[in-house]
């Protein structure tokens, strides 16, 4: 690591150290400020200090909600339907990475931020977007800026988002017209303070939300595709499952199935392992690290300020203890027993409601 000195706390127990350490301890901004700055800009996430960047995490959870997300999936399913639709017929092949980034840019931008924004974008955003995503390389941990072409390309990538974001916003605004989006949540979001937020500040974290988003998104939505080709039989039995919950039958053409809800989504238990496990298998965050800005102590060693602090749910994900085979794919691992000893969950609690103290943690700890 170039020289920095890390110390990496492993298994259930390191994560929930790592991931529960004291802020005026260890921080994630001194660890990724190089690193996102640059991509995202300046007042949001890690520019800031953390209670005012947990003042902005409230904003957004705050606009995703059920009723949102039930408003999503006819969106998602239709922009899904355009986006095939718009594939140019080579035999029916496609470059998987890349067609998924540019659908979940199209879902991501018409679900979170709007029509208005949606109507805006061209084929050229998926690929600023890209130029975006290529600033986020681990030489980029060290080093914020560096005469090459990836970081002009992701300097002019930033400016060019940035302006299409404010547009968006001042049209909102001058149009005088409200809506049911995150947009509208960054116009009408007031910190603690009495302060507003700052157009800037709301189109750096429009570029947050997209790139979070569309990177981990794409990325998993591409290995499960790897996955399920490399485990053909799997994809029966995803089809009858979603036969049997839509239509009632074992057996249903999948073009003759009718259109899912969220509440079907839900219900779909087996394309939920399969997520999973592909999670498991191909974590989007594999390593977490923090600076150390005071020393501290675990399990009877010292960490000084100035090392850096890690956990690495990659580790963890590959335990034979808890997940034998750890190499196989195996969604059906992710079943609840009659004991609740399902790999989401803790002696029958799902993580999300627990602790950081898991060898599961595919997004990092938390809801």
């Amino acid at each position: 690591m170039l020289g920095r000195r890390m110390t990496f706390c492993l298994g259930p127990d390191g994560n929930h150290f790592v991931f529960n350490v004291k802020l005026d301890h260890a921080t994630a901004e001194g660890a990724y400020d190089k690193l996102t700055v640059p991509v995202i800009g300046k007042g949001v996430v890690f520019d800031i200090p953390n209670t005012k960047f947990m003042e902005q995490k409230k904003f957004i959870k705050d606009a995703l909600t059920t009723a949102a997300f039930q408003k999503y999936v006819p969106i998602i399913i239709q922009e899904t339907r355009d986006f095939l639709r718009s594939l140019p017929d080579k035999d029916n092949q496609f470059e998987v990475l890349p067609a998924a980034s540019e659908l979940i840019i199209r879902t991501a931008s018409h679900c979170l931020l709007g029509r208005q924004l949606r109507d805006k974008l061209h084929s050229g955003v998926a690929q600023l977007f890209h130029d975006l995503d290529q600033g986020l390389r681990p030489i980029n941990v060290f080093i914020q800026n560096f005469p090459n072409p990836t970081y002009r390309r992701r300097d002019e990538a930033h400016r060019q988002l940035t302006n299409l974001f404010l547009e968006v916003l001042r049209e909102r605004k001058a149009g005088n017209v409200r809506d049911d989006d995150v947009v509208q949540v960054f116009i009408d979001a007031v910190y603690r303070d009495g302060t507003n937020m700052s157009e800037e500040e709301a189109a750096h974290l429009m570029i947050a939300l997209m790139i979070g988003g569309q990177h981990t998104s794409a990325t998993t939505s591409s290995w499960v595709l790897f996955e399920l080709a490399n485990n053909p039989y799997i994809i029966d039995e995803l089809l009858k499952e979603q036969s049997e919950l839509l239509t009632g039958k074992p057996t249903t053409p999948p073009s003759a199935l009718p259109d899912f809800t969220y509440q079907d989504v839900r219900k779909m238990t087996l394309l939920d392992c399969v997520v999973k496990e592909t999670l498991r298998l191909h974590p989007p965050i594999h390593t977490v690290m923090r600076l150390v800005i005071q020393d501290v102590s675990y399990k009877g060693y010292s960490i000084p300020k100035g090392h850096f602090l890690c956990g690495s749910q990659g580790v963890s994900h590959m335990d034979a203890t808890r997940f034998p085979h750890p190499k196989k794919f195996d969604p059906y691992r992710h079943m609840l027993s009659e004991e609740g000893a399902g790999e989401w969950t803790i002696n029958g609690v799902d993580i999300a409601q627990k602790s950081a103290r898991s060898y599961f943690l595919p997004f990092g700890a938390g809801t």
